[in-house]
């Protein structure tokens, strides 16, 4: 109890983005309510909530902000305080734009955390997953399935790390 009281509290504002339906909206509901649908579901706007970490000494308050919009406005970056990119590894048509898309985040945002996530891993063989991460700028830690729930709260603890403060 005495612990608790004493954890440092850090409140972050994360944002998903990524192409549409690489699966941002499915790692959210995953992460935040554990459901996941089959069915695509187009948000409107932005949908934000929130959920606590504990992070060593830290007690870190995620507002999570996702967005369908594929021309995002400069609002939603506003006060952001890491990304997480969703990649869909199921769709190399779309593997040629993360070099650009990661340009205009950091042009955006810079000096903020980027995690680059692979989502939708278990749509894939084994061998059509190490063919995949060898053309990625991604590690295996960093696969997810928002379907399984594989790898989705790593993702927002390992975030949750690159944005708290070195105590160096």
């Amino acid at each position: 109890m005495f612990y608790e009281q004493h954890m440092a509290q850090l409140t972050k504002k994360v944002i998903l983005v990524g192409q549409l339906l690489v699966g941002k909206t499915s790692i959210f509901n995953k992460y935040i309510y554990n459901k996941f649908s089959e069915q695509y579901t187009s948000i409107i706007g932005v949908h934000i909530d929130k959920k606590t970490l504990e992070i060593e000494e830290h007690q870190l308050n995620l507002i999570l902000w996702d967005s369908n919009q594929e021309n995002t406005p400069q609002s939603y970056f506003l006060g952001t305080g890491g990304v997480i990119y969703v990649i869909d590894l199921s769709n190399a048509s779309l593997f040629n734009t993360i070099k650009e898309d990661i340009s205009f985040i950091k042009n955006r945002l810079p000096n903020i955390p980027i995690l680059i996530v692979g989502n939708k891993k278990d749509l894939l063989s084994e061998s059509a997953l190490s063919d995949v991460i060898d053309h990625l700028p991604i590690t295996p830690d960093l696969l997810t399935s928002a379907k399984t729930g594989e790898n989705i709260d790593l993702i927002f603890e390992t975030i949750g790390k690159m944005m708290i403060p070195s105590s160096n």
